[in-house]
């Protein structure tokens, strides 16, 4: 809800596989210190962050990745997702450590290269349950979203927007 229409539009997917392709392909609408990424294989899935430049956001960090890990359960109407992070950043105090295990349920490590949310792959497949499942719905939302990015990177300073644009 708090995300406009990239929350409508994952609401509006099929699979969780199809949310989070459409949350990394518009997830500079949120912010623009960083895109997400994502890789699969027969076993496992990983959304990764990388900045796009060289200042790295550890609040950021943990927020995103919890807020897709979260958005994952509800979508799915499965609390019982259990996922892996791990983070960018040197490890913090105990009591930050122990939040982020509840919150992701598997492992959370620290110093890693990249910050990333990992799964089992069957997670990808599992559907939606919320929002309408629709092929109109989803073009619709699809093409909002294209125009908003289209706005955002014609005004903006942003030097990869720059190289994008030429």
């Amino acid at each position: 809800w708090d995300t406009g229409a990239i929350g409508f539009m994952t609401m509006a997917c099929r699979t969780l596989r199809e949310a989070t392709e459409a949350l990394g392909q518009f997830y500079n609408l949120l912010n623009d210190g960083y895109t997400l990424h994502g890789h699969a294989d027969d076993q496992h899935f990983l959304i990764g962050m990388v900045p796009m430049g060289p200042i790295h956001s550890p609040r950021l960090e943990k927020l995103t990745l919890a807020v897709i890990s979260w958005h994952a359960r509800w979508l799915s109407k499965r609390a019982d997702l259990v996922f892996d992070a791990h983070f960018s950043f040197p490890q913090p105090a105990p009591e930050q450590v122990r939040m982020l295990q509840r919150t992701f349920g598997g492992q959370v490590r620290f110093g890693h290269h990249e910050s990333c949310l990992m799964g089992p792959a069957e997670y990808a497949a599992y559907p939606v349950a919320k929002g309408p499942n629709s092929d109109s719905v989803l073009d619709m939302l699809r093409t909002q979203l294209m125009a908003e990015m289209a706005t955002l990177h014609e005004s903006s300073s942003h030097f990869m927007h720059k190289v994008e644009r030429i």
